[in-house]
This record gives C-alpha cells, sequence and structure tokens, in this order.
C-alpha cells in the first residue's frame, strides 16, 4: 500500500507544479561545440527585453510580445563567432517535433525574439508556451501568411546551422 501512496504523491507532484517554472531550463542553444542552456528567468532578467504588438493566429488578435531578441541572445554567448549572417541559418526546434530553418539574415533584419511573455503574463501551454520564436509586424509583410511563417511555437532548442 505504501508504494502505492509514493507513486500517487509523486504523479500529483508532478502534475501540480506550474508550466512556467523559471528555475527550469527552458531553451538550449548549440552551436558547433557549444551548448547552453537558458531558463526563463534568465532570459527575462539578464538580457534586454524587446516589447511590440503583432497579430497572434492563436487568439485571432493582435498581442504584446516580449522576450529578448534571439540575435543578440546568440551573439552575445559566443554562439555567432566568425559566422556570417549570409551563410548561416537558425534552426528552431519545437518539443511537438516541429522544426523550423530560419535564415539569420532574417532574424537580426526582422528582430525576432524569444517571446516569455504574452501582454506581460507567462505564455501558457494553451497559447503555445512557454517559449516561442515571434516576429514583429512589419510593412514588408504582404500578408498575414507570410508575416507568421517563422514564428515557432513550443520552442526548446535552437542550433546554427553553416549553409554549404
Amino acid at each position: 500500500m505504501g508504494k502505492y501512496i509514493s507513486f500517487i504523491a509523486v504523479i500529483l507532484t508532478f502534475f501540480t507544479q506550474p508550466l512556467h517554472s523559471s528555475e527550469l531550463d527552458a531553451l538550449a542553444i548549440s552551436s558547433g561545440s557549444i551548448t547552453k542552456s537558458f531558463s526563463i528567468e534568465q532570459l527575462e532578467n539578464e538580457y534586454p527585453q524587446t516589447e511590440f504588438s503583432a497579430s497572434f493566429r492563436v487568439t485571432k488578435k493582435d498581442e504584446i510580445f516580449s522576450g529578448p531578441l534571439l540575435y543578440d541572445l546568440m551573439e552575445q554567448n559566443g554562439f555567432l563567432n566568425g559566422i556570417s549572417n549570409k551563410e548561416a541559418n537558425i534552426i528552431v526546434y519545437a518539443s511537438d517535433g516541429f522544426v523550423k530553418k530560419i535564415p539569420l539574415k532574417t532574424l537580426k533584419h526582422e528582430g525576432g525574439i524569444i517571446a516569455t511573455r504574452i501582454n506581460q503574463n507567462p505564455i501558457s501551454v494553451e497559447y503555445r508556451g512557454p517559449l516561442m520564436v515571434a516576429f514583429p509586424s512589419t510593412k514588408k509583410h504582404d500578408n498575414e501568411h507570410s508575416h507568421h511563417s517563422f514564428w515557432v511555437w513550443f520552442v526548446e532548442e535552437v542550433s546554427v546551422e553553416i549553409r554549404k
């Protein structure tokens, strides 16, 4: 009987933990032999935050997204040393198995962020969090599809790929 109670306690503990725990490593970034993990708390407190309003497919309205610029985060941590914007992509991996390749020059010039918040609140799983790559709307985007083509929800890993 004691084993079953312990098992139930473990299960209840697991399922009652907040999904936006700032103490967990939420994002891994790698380039070559360098890999570093970041918690949501680090992303929010150790890096300058960028905030913008953009159309969000999940809610079908404009929302305010905030988080560090992904290009700057990668540059500040040495992931882009010796890499030209013209010769590299980033590959974004989501926890649901989705993988997206984004040209590094697009990431830099379009201002993509690792969003940690929507409307100043942590991004819940319901809203495709806790992390996502998001881009501000610009006049360059002819339509909503082109604006969302580089967005990635449920982000958990980013790597740098040198184009051959």
